[in-house]
């Protein structure tokens, strides 16, 4: 799926690579019509690969690098939190949503020393 993500991001996309990345993921489930070069998205890649890695953390990380905007409602929450019903969204402005660069990293690289993150 990575593969695939690359393919499709080229200056020119390469579609028939991505789209044959995506179909051997997919091949595993028969009831799925196969992409082509004609029908393969961006999206189509990013939601199989949120299907494939369910639960293991990488969505997240996705929405934030393709700058998409992720909305979630919180009636999942814990029982012991108040659900509230509320929608909440998370994009790249919210300052959490991109992490701190390490303090290690600054000091080895002084072209980005003091240009830490918003919000850190």
């Amino acid at each position: 799926l990575i593969a695939a993500e690359a393919a499709f991001s080229q200056p020119t996309p390469d579609k028939v690579k991505a789209s044959n990345y995506l179909n051997a993921i997919r091949k595993r489930a028969p009831l799925l019509v196969p992409t082509t070069s004609l029908t393969v998205t961006l999206d189509m890649i990013i939601d199989e690969k949120s299907k494939e890695l369910f639960a293991e953390g990488q969505r997240y990380f996705d929405m934030i690098r393709l700058n998409r905007t992720i909305t979630f409602n919180d009636d999942f929450i814990k029982p012991a939190v108040i659900i509230t019903h509320r929608t909440v969204s998370i994009d790249r402005t919210f300052y959490k949503a991109i992490l701190p660069i390490s303090k290690g990293e600054m000091d080895a690289n002084p072209a980005i020393a003091g240009q830490q993150n918003t919000g850190y």
